[in-house]
Formats: C-alpha cells, structure tokens, sequence
C-alpha cells in the first residue's frame, strides 16, 4: 500500500477539469463549490461522474441537493474556480439566473443534472448524475494540474478517434 502522499503526488500529474458545481440547499438557499473531480460516464445514456470530498463543510448539501448545474470554466476563469473553493457567499456580486439550479451566466458551457446513484469513494462521495440538458457548447479548458490551475488547448492533428 503506498502512502498518501505518494498517492497525492501521482494524482497531481493528471490534469483535471476545473469545474463550479451549483445547486440549491434544502432550504431553497444557492449553494456551490469548486469540482475537479468529475468526467463523462456514459453517452447512451448521458450520465457523469463527479465526488465531493466528505470533509468538505458543503459537501451534505451538495450530495442532497438532487440537481445541479456543472459550470466547466475556461482558461480566464481561475477566479470562479477559487471563490466557490472558499469560505463565505460565494454568490456575493455575481450575476446569478435563478432556474431549476442557479446559473451562472458568465460560464460558456452548464451541464444540467440530475441525481441517478451515489457510491461510497472513501473519503469522497461518489455521484452519478443523469444529463439532462446542456447549455453552450464553448468555453472550457481550464485545468487543475501539479497542484495549480493551467488553461489547455487541443492539440492539432489529435482527434476523439485518435485518442
């Protein structure tokens, strides 16, 4: 068995999306966080995965919410990503649309989903979520890697067959 911190720096050389995963709390309240975990599970039909570190002060809620909007962020985006992996209101002095999960209309592309299984993932909890309605189809490319955001760009001649 290998140590955490190996483990830790292993998992820092994969790249990983830099997503905002909003919903709303029991209470009707907006709610979000930072998610780099997350990756597409299924095409037919659409599902993804994202997890939610169980020690995360957000995290019951989330889990709870049911439905949420997954904001993937592009590369000049790296202040989203760090407000709603902070303390305090998140939404302070962002222009937010309220619908079926809040949205926040700054972000190209929103997945909205919809709650389809949890798993345990240890000291995370493991989501699957059905897709239920994608908006845009521009953006991203903002990533978390070696322990700090980076932006990516496709490579040329590189094509979803190839890879």
């Amino acid at each position: 068995m290998i140590d955490a911190a190996t483990f830790r720096d292993a998992m820092a050389t994969l790249a990983a999306p830099l997503t905002v995963l909003t919903y709303y709390d029991a209470w009707g309240r907006p709610g979000g966080l930072t998610v780099s975990s997350v990756c597409s599970l299924s095409v037919d039909p659409p599902r993804v995965l994202f997890c939610v570190n169980q020690a995360n002060s957000g995290h019951d809620a989330a889990v709870d919410a049911g439905r949420w909007c997954l904001h993937v962020l592009g590369p000049d985006q790296e202040d989203l990503a760090r407000r709603f992996a902070g303390p305090g209101d998140r939404f302070r002095g962002l222009p937010v649309t309220v619908a079926a999960t809040p949205e926040l209309p700054c972000v190209a592309t929103r997945i909205e989903l919809t709650l389809d299984g949890l798993r345990d993932g240890g000291d995370h909890t493991i989501v699957v979520a059905r897709v239920e309605r994608v908006t845009g189809l521009s953006g991203g490319g903002l990533v978390w890697h070696q322990r700090a955001a980076a932006s990516v760009v496709p490579v040329a001649g590189l094509t979803e067959r190839a890879a």
